[in-house]
């Protein structure tokens, strides 16, 4: 295997060398940065203290200050004393509210805000704070408390702030700070539990051993992802679904990741991120700082108050889903999804319009009696000359089954035939402005199918009131262009006025390798009005 190695090395000589000089400029390029930070317009010379920031809306310094020596920001106080931005005695301003677990001396800990991994941990990655110093003591207190809380839960251990299994409108992960209640100095809500696997990470610093054993927990829980561990995984009672015991928060957050692989390389790489902070010169200067012991006579720490009892477990109601069967209703549901600026609206059998900040993107008409207008998708058997939507509308096939299922974030159709299934998803971005459309085909016979598949739909780009005053007027200022290699249809409205701005919309088609096209405006037999402006070859 060395041998392996040592033959690999020889051969990568030349792009190691260019990596090597690539990371040199990234290295000088990070310095820079660091020092020209200026922290000297956030220091309060009255508290010796930094404030917490500075608040553009009201053009003035934030009220609150970072007052505790347990905190990510001791990292930041640490490099401003270094550079000279502070004076030493800011170190000195920071509270340090020490305790002792069962009043002895040995388990030495300093309070945090809300008692979080991030708070003792991150500073600590890259700092080197000595064993027997206080914070190094209060590092490894706080690593057990966090261990102690998870005791007899059955559960990994790891809480700091992170992601929630809490959603807004636009399905965006809600963020809040987390901790354990015996480290905190805050009041937090006892019924709030969410562990953070990049905490878990972070200790790897101080007990590594141990955190391979959890993280291998984690991994058990389905808490790891095709980028790693993901951001959380919440226990919290009021965010579970019935009979849930928790719920994964199936995201990653490129800081807490960053904060993982720093540890990580850490140990590693014989604690790389520490030896190379350590060895600036400015830092080295003012070491003696993370030197300082613990006093000889600390408070016990006491337990959280009494009130502090859960409250009544309460289960979340399933997410709702309306279900339907389009062709067996009089009146089909209706749904709307949207991130606030771009806007589907559907019904139950397939029909519905696309409109983004009060434009129009395709035509549409409110007439329950036909209602054929929308994006849909029409399907050919090779063999057959009639076209059939996987949609209860605009041309149902007799033999199919159709079904709807509409969701808070996304609405299914689906299409069953004896061999044949059909699934489509669609669903807005909740950053961006766009639609997705899914189509799934499942051959569920014993014999290949061959279909073709167009996509259908007609573009307006234009205001709703002026495209039913004015139809076919308003058909003359379209223009369509499909691009071969990125199979796209670039759609374009040309401006009637000279102080209008132009209109674009892009349909790409993903996932396709080869046989797709747009040809010129045609009616694909057994087609139905609304489904020919596009007709793709494939």
């Amino acid at each position: 295997l060395i041998a392996q190695l040592r033959s690999w090395w020889q051969d990568q000589g030349a792009p190691l060398a260019e990596a090597r000089l690539a990371l040199r400029a990234l290295a000088g390029r990070a310095r820079r940065l660091g020092l020209e930070a200026d922290y000297r317009p956030l220091f309060d010379p009255e508290r010796r203290l930094l404030r917490i920031g500075w608040r553009g809306d009201a053009q003035q310094l934030d009220d609150n200050h970072y007052d505790l020596l347990a905190s990510e920001a001791r990292l930041t106080s640490l490099v401003a004393i270094a550079k000279g931005d502070l004076p030493p005695e800011h170190w000195q301003a920071l509270g340090r509210p020490f305790f002792a677990r069962d009043g002895a001396g040995d388990s030495l800990g300093l309070k945090s805000w809300s008692g979080s991994m991030f708070e003792y941990l991150m500073p600590s990655l890259v700092l080197r704070e000595p064993a027997a110093s206080a914070l190094g003591r209060a590092v490894r207190t706080a690593v057990k408390e966090q261990r102690l809380e998870a005791r007899g839960k059955g559960t990994p251990w790891g809480i700091s702030e992170s992601a929630i299994a809490g959603q807004d409108h636009t399905l965006a992960y809600q963020y809040g700070p987390q901790g354990v209640q015996t480290l905190a100095l805050a009041r937090l809500a006892v019924d709030e539990r969410v562990l953070a696997p990049y905490a878990a990470v972070m200790a790897a610093v101080v007990a590594p051993v141990r955190v391979v054993s959890n993280l291998q927990a984690f991994e058990r829980l389905g808490a790891r992802g095709a980028f790693g561990f993901i951001e959380a995984v919440d226990y919290t009672p009021q965010r579970q679904t019935a009979g849930a015991g928790f719920t994964l928060v199936r995201t990653y957050m490129a800081h807490h990741q960053a904060m993982g692989f720093v540890a990580l390389t850490a140990l590693l790489a014989d604690d790389a991120p520490r030896r190379w902070l350590m060895s600036d010169p400015h830092v080295k200067a003012v070491a003696t700082l993370l030197h300082e012991r613990a006093p000889r006579e600390v408070a016990p720490l006491q337990a959280p108050p009494a009130d502090l009892l859960p409250r009544k477990r309460a289960v979340r109601k399933a997410r709702m889903v309306r279900e339907s069967e389009p062709l067996a209703e009089t009146l089909p549901l209706t749904h709307m999804l949207t991130n606030g600026r771009y806007s589907v609206v559907l019904r139950s059998h397939g029909g519905g319009y696309s409109n983004w900040d009060g434009v129009a993107i395709t035509r549409w008409r409110d007439d329950l009696l036909r209602d054929q207008h929308g994006s849909f998708t029409m399907l050919r058997r090779a063999g057959e000359a009639d076209w059939f939507s996987n949609t209860a509308r605009p041309a149902p096939d007799p033999r199919a089954r159709y079904a709807a299922r509409m969701q808070a974030e996304r609405a299914l159709f689906e299409a069953t035939w004896p061999d044949l299934h059909s699934c489509t998803t669609v669903w807005v971005s909740p950053e961006d402005d766009c639609e997705l459309r899914q189509v799934e085909l499942t051959n569920r016979g014993d014999q290949p199918l061959a279909l073709d598949l167009v996509s259908c739909f007609e573009a307006t780009l234009a205001p709703q009131r002026g495209d039913e005053a004015h139809p076919a007027f308003s058909n003359l200022f379209i223009q369509a262009r499909w691009d071969e290699a990125q199979h796209a249809l670039h759609l374009r409205r040309r401006p009637r006025l000279f102080d209008e701005a132009a209109m674009r919309a892009v349909f790409f088609l993903a996932g396709v390798d080869a046989g797709a096209g747009c040809a010129k405006p045609a009616r694909p037999a057994g087609g139905a009005p609304g489904a020919e402006d596009c007709r793709p070859e494939g």
